[in-house]
């Protein structure tokens, strides 16, 4: 799975239209799986055949977990992920402005060094530079309108 801006993970689906009601999970490959709602609960989903993953719809949005890498990423009512955790606690926070990610911010890692700030290009809305301070040293990596990548700052 991919985490990408302006983009849900999952879409509810629901309402007389939709063949079957349930929760689409998208992959950043293109593959979609639909969880379905289990008979009598209005939190568990099952899921189709072949996807090692358990979700729940909690009070704020969704939880869902990996069987096979313990992997748990929650996400808000939207479907927009708001954090992912490793099977060590490693968790990873990522903050949004509604449309897409502004900061990611690790539990890992060299204090100073567990933040990033996102910007956008406007017209595009297109991911242009990451920017990271620790220790008094700022470093900043953007992409030029020719898609260079290009790196300001101490980068050891």
């Amino acid at each position: 799975m991919s985490i990408r801006g302006g983009n849900s993970l999952l879409a509810v689906r629901a309402g007389c239209r939709q063949p079957r009601p349930g929760v689409v999970l998208h992959s950043g490959d293109g593959y979609t799986a639909l969880f379905t709602p289990v008979a009598g609960s209005s939190t568990a989903f099952t899921a189709p055949a072949g996807v090692k993953a358990d979700l729940v719809k909690t009070s704020a949005g969704y939880k869902l977990t990996s069987r096979t890498t313990a992997q748990v990423i929650i996400l808000d009512a939207d479907g927009k992920p708001t954090s992912v955790a490793d099977r060590n606690g490693n968790t990873t926070t990522i903050a949004d402005t509604g449309t897409t990610p502004t900061s990611v911010q690790s539990s890992k890692g060299v204090d100073g060094a567990r933040a990033a700030s996102l910007t956008y290009v406007p017209e595009t809305g297109l991911l242009n530079g990451v920017t990271q301070t620790s220790a008094g040293t700022t470093r900043t990596t953007t992409v030029s309108g020719n898609s260079k990548l290009t790196a300001d700052g101490n980068l050891d």
